[in-house]
């Protein structure tokens, strides 16, 4: 059986790894985010996210099927579905936001640019308030710290 190992720090620790078996279509993730909020990203981290997509995206594009998400060491549930979606909504706005900022726009004008109701409809009805703030804000303002440093 294969057993790929794939770093996606940044998320729950700077050190996340996600492991996927492609034979059997599972992916094991940690405590990333469970399905019913969006992923959170530690504005302390000190891995590069841009590695962290990079290899997600390698997940999630390869030409095995996934058929399980597992959280691993946690009772929380994550779907197929939502796990793309984690990653389509951070890649999207990793890319957005690198393009904003080399057009010489501001973290402001982002906030404003993406919202979860008119780009990202699929999380309307997730938690996006903790009690460490709004989720959607904290990950624009951790990306382009990520981007702008």
């Amino acid at each position: 059986m294969t057993v790929e190992l794939y770093s996606i720090g940044g998320m729950h620790t700077d050190s996340d790894i996600v492991i996927f078996m492609p034979e059997e279509g599972l992916v094991a993730i940690g405590d990333v985010a469970p399905d019913q909020m969006l992923p959170y990203i530690r504005k302390d981290l000190k891995s590069d996210f841009s590695m962290t997509l990079e290899n997600w995206g390698r997940i999630v594009n390869s030409p095995s099927e996934i058929k399980y998400v597992n959280m691993a060491h946690s009772d929380m549930f994550l779907s197929v579905e939502t796990f793309k979606e984690h990653y389509k909504y951070l890649i999207t706005l990793w890319q957005g936001l690198s393009e904003m900022y080399q057009q010489g726009l501001t973290i402001e004008d982002a906030k404003k640019k993406y919202t979860i109701e008119e780009d990202f409809p699929y999380f309307k009805d997730r938690i996006v308030q903790t009690r460490r703030g709004n989720i959607h804000e904290n990950n624009i303002e951790a990306i382009w710290d990520q981007i702008t440093k």
